[in-house]
């Protein structure tokens, strides 16, 4: 069977199209269609001009012809309507859903509705009339979701506002305890501040913690006061030297931390402690220091250099002095060491010594007077020939045997080469000598070893202006 509508062939047995809906009607000849069904409308909708194409309508019918004026090739596709049947062929087999765009034409002209309603036949009902399916509410549900999360946090974010300010505003003081118990309260906050009666703001005091202090300003404080100060303060302290004009040595230059800061108890602070002033007070720049205890011949000699500032140690060995020690009370040949501080002179040697002194080259009749009975000779160095019978003290023998490799005059009585500033009665050739042997006790000068005579040389500098200072502990 042919459905009259979409022209699509089905079994004989049924009643509904399955293309397009309409009713179709078993018939003898297996092509009959049902009476009531109206031909299918013809596609002018779209063509505005087709009211110039001819229209061919028989005698028994008011269709209007198909359109095959334009498509040569659907003659093919179409099919002849005999004298009894009124619906003629149409171009809906490629589109079954036409059918609810076209019209169809009745034989009086009218145009009913696309799909008049159809009476059950047979006894079966007409077929359900298709639904448009139903939009998903999916997009919908997001949105909901998604501005109940929005809300929700929005409402988490204002109670943790509104919860911290309740807690800025709670009681510095805890209530009372019962009667009996000890009241508990608790120390304000830094930088707690209240409002009065008329609506202005004040700051209120705020209580230092038990383990901070506020750090004393000691500059200026000699360093025992200053560590003292700092100390009852539960704080720990750190020096540091360094020189100033204006600071007295000793005393406190500047700390750090600064005073008036705030330390937890057991901080350090840095205390810098002047030295004194860079200018050396001192006209030598190098000085030579022989400590021995009293009546000892065991002395400590310690070559000194200013520098940055303050005396820094270049060189120290052991030494030995007079027989009865480091005395102030000189004569001749007694066995004490001159005590006080003496520029050095010359260097007496036989050999080629490394030295910023003066070197006088000695040989076995190089001499010094020591004769207080000839002052105009006394004290003085020179050739054997220059003293006559004078009494003189064989120091070049001792440069040339192996005894000593230097000897350092010690100007304690004059120069060593004039009678200028020389008294007779305060002792004569007193040098610091330079042993090959083991160093022993002396009658008045001051031995040690020849290689520390070697040093010693090697860093003393006349324009420096050094000197000898002998000392008693």
């Amino acid at each position: 069977m042919i459905c009259p509508r979409c022209h699509k062939e089905h079994p004989d047995s049924v009643i509904f199209c399955p293309y397009c809906g309409y009713t179709v009607k078993s018939a003898d000849a297996g092509r009959t269609v049902l009476a009531e069904a109206a031909p299918p409308p013809v596609r002018n909708d779209r063509r505005p001009d087709h009211s110039a194409v001819s229209k061919t309508l028989s005698a028994n019918d008011d269709v209007p012809p198909v359109r095959n004026d334009r498509r040569p090739g659907n003659n093919a596709r179409n099919k002849t309507v005999s004298a009894n049947d009124d619906v003629p062929p149409d171009r809906n087999e490629r589109r079954p859903d036409n059918n609810a765009r076209n019209k169809t034409v009745s034989a009086n002209g009218a145009v009913p509705p696309s799909r008049p309603p159809q009476p059950p036949l047979n006894g079966f009902p007409p077929p359900p009339v298709p639904q448009p399916p139903q939009k998903s509410n999916s997009v919908l549900i997001a949105a909901i979701i998604a501005a109940s999360v929005v809300v929700l946090a929005a409402a988490g974010i204002l109670a943790f506002v509104l919860f911290q300010s309740n807690a800025d505003k709670a009681p510095d003081t805890a209530p009372a305890a019962s009667s009996g118990a000890a009241a508990i309260t608790t120390a304000p906050a830094p930088d707690v501040r209240a409002a009065d009666n008329k609506g202005s703001t004040q700051v209120q005091p705020v209580a230092t913690p038990s383990n901070e202090v506020t750090l004393t300003n000691v500059s200026g404080k000699s360093l025992a006061d200053a560590k003292s100060a700092l100390e009852a303060q539960g704080l720990k302290v750190a020096t540091e030297e360094e020189t100033s004009e204006s600071v007295a040595k000793g005393s406190v230059i500047r700390q750090i931390p600064a005073g008036g800061t705030t330390l937890t108890k057991g901080s350090t602070v840095t205390l810098y402690v002047s030295k004194g002033s860079a200018k050396n007070p001192d006209p030598y720049d190098q000085k030579l220091v022989v400590t021995a205890g009293a009546g000892s011949s065991y002395a400590q000699m310690v070559l000194y250099q200013w520098g940055n500032g303050q005396w820094e140690q270049l060189f120290s060995c052991s030494a030995t002095v007079g027989k009865e020690g480091i005395n102030s009370n000189n004569y001749e040949y007694n066995t004490m060491t001159p005590k006080g501080a003496f520029p050095l002179g010359v260097v007496l040697t036989a050999a080629s010594v490394n030295t910023g002194l003066d070197v006088y080259a000695s040989d076995s009749n190089t001499v010094v007077c020591d004769d207080p009975s000839r002052p105009e000779l006394y004290n003085q160095i020179g050739p054997r020939s220059k003293f006559g019978s004078a009494h003189i003290d064989p120091v070049g023998e001792k440069l040339t045997n192996g005894q000593n490799n230097a000897l350092i005059f010690i100007q304690h009585n004059g120069s060593g080469f004039s009678s200028d500033n020389v008294d007779t009665g305060n002792s004569s050739v007193i040098t610091i000598c330079g042993c090959y042997d083991a160093i022993a006790p002396t009658n008045g000068c001051i031995d040690i070893s020849a290689s520390d005579m070697n040093t010693l040389l090697s860093l003393l500098d006349k324009n420096k202006k050094p000197i000898i200072i002998t000392e008693v502990q």
